[in-house]
């Protein structure tokens, strides 16, 4: 289905419970450069800030100060996007408040050394995800530059508030086996792994991440995101350059899919990057023994090795063709801890449409492979992510 209005992808769901609707590629409107960051402008009224009150046991006056200089900070955010909406130049502004809130967070490291990390899982996510979603749904009709600097804030909240139980959950996540598998239905050149992709740990004991029945999937996606990436290269003018960025090796399976096309692509001047973020050590090893085999190619492979998390706020903005998304979000269900730090109080893929939205190139593409098909998933994507991108296609 076709949509009018600009779009984007849904949140990942379990890999075992794919839906029937997929996320086909979509576009992103050409918004030019980045904006400027200075502070004109900024002259909007401001909001009464009421830091939360400290849980037991801590020091109350300095974490309410703590929480407090946080949320001053998110305020000034908040004043720098409504100027930016409204024609003002108020980007400056918007960095040296956000510079403010990552020095607010060090700081407290250097003085409190018995907690070092109080504040930080004090991190007010509800809130700013809340006031960030609540801005975003009043600027989507007013232009690039409003969108741009959502999509930097969005970008670096995301890398200031990462916890030490976050560290943790990915750290014990990396040394989980990877279950051995009977051959898959593609062959080894085709996929990775065997028939399924499972580590062996975690509170259940096993984590699925990936079998190899989705295989038709994929291609057709990997196809689609590919095909449309590709005419928006052969209308540019100058160099016949395609960036590619897979969040998520996996079983390959995507990835190898998507090189292929381009080694069959017939272009002789085109070159093609492919890059995938990979969390896991044993998965993204079988990516490199990948970009060894294909180094004769016209695809260059990159990859990177850690959560996206903290991968994808590095990386340059503006600056990729064609994203394919298809993670496992790890939550510290899967070690057995209960959740002490604050979930963003903004719909994940909200969230995670921003992160991309910086990335991409003007006319560029995302794809998301396993959303869920409920009638409420789709309704959002339409309402709130669709705005961000020329065009969405569900199927």
């Amino acid at each position: 289905m076709l949509y009018p209005s600009p779009a984007y992808a849904v949140p990942a769901v379990p890999f075992t419970t794919l839906a029937p609707h997929q996320v086909q590629p979509v576009q992103r409107l050409g918004y030019g450069s980045n904006p400027r960051w200075s502070q004109e402008g900024s002259t909007l009224p401001t909001k009464r800030i009421v830091a939360p009150g400290p849980p037991s046991g801590c020091v109350p006056d300095q974490l309410s100060c703590g929480i407090a200089a946080l949320l001053a900070s998110w305020q000034q955010v908040q004043r720098g996007l409504h100027a930016v909406a409204s024609g003002l130049q108020a980007e400056d502004m918007i960095q040296r408040a956000l510079d403010a809130m990552s020095m607010e967070l060090q700081r407290w490291r250097m003085t409190h050394p018995a907690d070092p990390f109080q504040l930080l899982f004090r991190f007010p996510r509800q809130r700013v995800g809340r006031e960030l979603h609540e801005i975003l749904k009043l600027q989507l009709g007013e232009g690039k530059g409003a969108l741009q600097c959502a999509a930097h804030v969005a970008s670096r909240l995301q890398e200031m508030s990462i916890t030490p139980q976050e560290e943790k959950m990915w750290h014990m996540f990396t040394a989980f086996e990877v279950e051995q598998s009977e051959p898959g239905v593609l062959g080894a050149e085709k996929e990775s792994f065997g028939k399924h992709l499972h580590l062996r740990g975690g509170a259940t004991g096993q984590i699925q991440l990936m079998q190899d029945w989705e295989w038709p999937y994929m291609f057709a996606l990997a196809d689609a995101g590919f095909g449309i990436s590709l005419e928006t290269v052969k209308q540019s003018v100058g160099p016949k350059n395609l960036r590619i960025l897979e969040v998520g090796w996996g079983q390959g399976i995507s990835g190898r899919r998507l090189m292929d096309n381009a080694d069959a692509a017939g272009l002789p001047e085109l070159r093609v990057a492919y890059e995938v973020v990979e969390l896991h050590p044993a998965v993204a090893a079988d990516a490199r023994a990948e970009a060894s085999r294909r180094q004769d190619t016209v695809c260059s492979v990159r990859v990177h090795e850690g959560p996206w998390q903290k991968v994808l706020p590095k990386l340059a903005a503006n600056a990729y063709d064609l994203i394919f998304y298809d993670p496992l979000n790890i939550s510290p269900r899967y070690i057995g801890e209960k959740q002490l730090y604050e979930s963003w109080g903004l719909p994940v893929c909200v969230f995670e449409a921003l992160q991309f939205y910086r990335l991409l190139r003007p006319g560029g593409v995302v794809v998301q492979y396993a959303i869920s098909h409920r009638s409420s998933t789709v309704k959002m994507l339409e309402e709130q992510v669709a705005p961000l991108f020329k065009e969405l296609r569900l199927t």
